[in-house]
């Protein structure tokens, strides 16, 4: 499925179209990065976006999310039919799909499938007639998608790369950032600053503290043993005498 939609990419992304529209959405932005405000190396780069999304399937209406992280489809199409499949699939399955009840005492399995198992099962013939009209109308929601520049922003080849992993440019312009963080570690606050060097100067304390108990334990071992081959080489000299 992923194959089909990169082969697609690569193609779209050479074709005249692409081009076309690309140099007509460079224009209109100004060309310049929108973030760094570079004009070098520029190039159209996707907002992540999460879509609504409704199957129909044997007179039943399924809703799902179609989830486009960086410029790449995400969903689990398995998990729209769960139900169907464990009723006509799954409940035959052998039990190494799936994954162990950790709430059993003797280690039986739960009805939990292992991840890898999804991708197996994928192979099964009727499986597969029964999501391919999904794979169908996600990938072509996603090449309609992928061919609009409407959710796009203009960024330099640096921080689109950092848009992709799902970072941002913090507000000094020297490095990124994840969402989380809410900043770059140079534009920390003081009291940020503090508490992490006094974190990391505890860690290399406790490191400190680790090598050396390890290093006294060595060398206890290391006495003991030279102990009893002194005993040994003894008790050999009395039996000699």
């Amino acid at each position: 499925m992923d194959e089909d939609l990169n082969l697609w990419k690569k193609e779209f992304r050479e074709s005249k179209d692409w081009k076309e529209k690309r140099e007509k959405f460079i224009v209109e932005k100004g060309r310049k990065c929108e973030w760094c405000g570079s004009t070098e190396f520029l190039t159209p780069a996707h907002k992540d976006c999460c879509i609504p999304l409704k199957i129909q399937f044997n007179d039943k209406e399924f809703n799902t999310n179609f989830i486009i992280l960086n410029s790449a489809l995400k969903t689990n199409y398995y998990m729209i039919f769960n139900d169907y499949l464990r009723e006509i699939i799954i409940k035959d399955l052998p039990k190494e799909y799936f994954k162990k009840d950790k709430n059993s005492e003797n280690g039986t399995s739960s009805s939990k499938l292992k991840k890898d198992a999804w991708k197996n099962l994928y192979q099964n013939e009727e499986i597969r007639r029964i999501l391919n009209p999904v794979v169908e109308k996600t990938n072509n929601i996603f090449k309609e998608w992928y061919s609009n520049f409407d959710n796009c922003l203009l960024l330099c080849r640096r921080c689109h790369y950092a848009q992709s992993k799902g970072q941002f440019l913090c507000g000094c312009k020297k490095s990124y950032y994840f969402i989380e963080h809410g900043s770059c570690p140079n534009c920390y606050p003081k009291e940020k600053k503090e508490k992490i060097t006094k974190r990391k100067k505890e860690e290399e304390e406790f490191i400190k503290e680790q090598e050396k108990f390890e290093r006294e334990i060595d060398e206890r071992e290391k006495r003991m043993f030279e102990k009893l081959e002194a005993m040994e080489k003894q008790n050999k000299r009395i039996k000699r005498i």
